[in-house]
């Protein structure tokens, strides 16, 4: 793991809501609330075992075309394989490169879980072909949102498509602008924004769903202001650095490239090459994304 506390494409995160703000517990604005992790649910109505049994393809979509799948935050922040999260890039395999705000990038999460009726080629196939890629849409006529105005968050198995793409604001709107475009450092407290709607990830304490884990918080995308024109504590995130036993944040051993405070993304090339080719994501075309 790279030691300067930046984060970096092919980092390992957990998605954490920090807890209620202070200053609206000091208000009786919001009661006190512990962190929560973002992290993968699978419907309490579902026989795991029986669907791993009858899936001889990705258990994944068949949970997903089954309305099994979704996502949901838990008070457990213990690492484990449905809360940590690859921050993977767009067009190229800038692996190690630093992350800067207002950049697009994709959450993309790998349970491992394989069908028992695989065959030994499925199952390697399975391997790459099993990432989860952490999306949202625009509200559409029908859709169940939990408020009016509020889209809903879900997995795109296997290739990820534009409804993916998010992207890091700072924390402080006074201070937005000048921080676009610089490094971020991980374990910092700022607002994760969805790329088509450009609306925030929020917490929905008020909400929860039964799931195989347990009772579980909602979420969704959708952006609440306090009366000072504010984001509320809801849409405040932390990209924490995963520390689970036997993960590293970044897993190749190479050194990273020296990060230049400056808002420019040639300054990252021409610091140094110490990047390394990963996995390529390769995006799928999505005729829905050309209406926004």
């Amino acid at each position: 793991m790279p030691s300067d506390g930046y984060l970096r494409f092919g980092s390992n995160v957990q998605i954490l809501n920090p807890g209620s703000s202070p200053y609206y517990i000091k208000c009786g604005l919001a009661p006190t609330r512990p962190p929560y992790a973002l992290g993968l649910s699978i419907d309490i109505s579902c026989n795991l075992t029986l669907e791993l049994s009858n899936s001889d393809d990705n258990i994944f979509q068949s949970l997903g075309r089954n309305g099994l799948l979704s996502v949901t935050a838990s008070k457990n922040i213990q690492p484990s394989a449905k809360n940590v999260f690859r921050i993977f890039c767009l067009h190229e395999s800038q692996y190690g490169r630093v992350i800067r705000y207002g950049e697009p990038f994709v959450f993309g999460l790998q349970p491992d879980i394989i069908s028992s009726k695989c065959n030994a080629a499925l199952k390697k196939k399975l391997n790459t072909d099993q990432c989860l890629y952490l999306a949202s849409d625009l509200q559409h006529l029908g859709d169940q949102n939990l408020q009016p105005g509020a889209q809903n968050l879900y997995f795109e198995v296997g290739r990820p498509s534009f409804l993916s793409q998010w992207r890091l604001e700072y924390e402080d709107p006074h201070l937005r602008k000048e921080f676009e475009g610089r490094p971020v450092k991980s374990d910092q407290k700022l607002i994760i924004k969805h790329v088509r709607s450009n609306k925030a990830l929020a917490l929905e304490p008020g909400f929860t769903a039964r799931t195989l884990f347990g009772q579980e918080t909602c979420l969704s995308v959708r952006t609440y202001y306090d009366s000072h024109k504010l984001e509320r504590d809801v849409n405040v995130w932390m990209l924490a650095t995963a520390k689970q036993q036997g993960l590293s944040c970044i897993s190749d051993e190479q050194a990273p490239h020296k990060v230049l405070e400056n808002t420019s993304l040639e300054s990252d090339y021409a610091a140094g090459s110490n990047l390394s080719d990963e996995k390529q994501v390769h995006f799928e075309q999505n005729t829905n994304a050309s209406d926004a």
